[in-house]
């Protein structure tokens, strides 16, 4: 059984490194009996979606390498009001 928590906060710290990146939302549910994680990445205006898709790839092969198997992962990437309201400073 996959802990949803740890897995959020996980890929958030990864993910959430790219200043290219607002905020980063990992829901878990179960899909015919097998753990699903849903990865939202918010997105800043202008932010490449490739190279955000890319990044995000990493992160989720990295996670998988900890588990020592593979995590079906639905990746999202998107931007909106929030990306566009959201500061360029962010405290680490």
């Amino acid at each position: 059984m996959l802990d949803v928590k740890v897995a959020e906060q996980v890929l958030e710290e990864a993910i959430g490194r790219n200043p290219d990146v607002v905020s980063v939302d990992v829901t878990g549910f179960r899909i015919r009996k097998q753990s699903t994680l849903r990865l939202t990445a918010h997105a800043r205006r202008g932010a490449s979606p490739v190279q955000l898709r890319r990044d995000i790839e990493a992160a989720v092969h990295e996670w998988d390498g900890v588990l020592g198997t593979s995590t079906p992962v639905v990746i999202q990437i998107v931007s909106g009001l929030r990306t566009r309201l959201a500061s360029t400073n962010r405290v680490v």
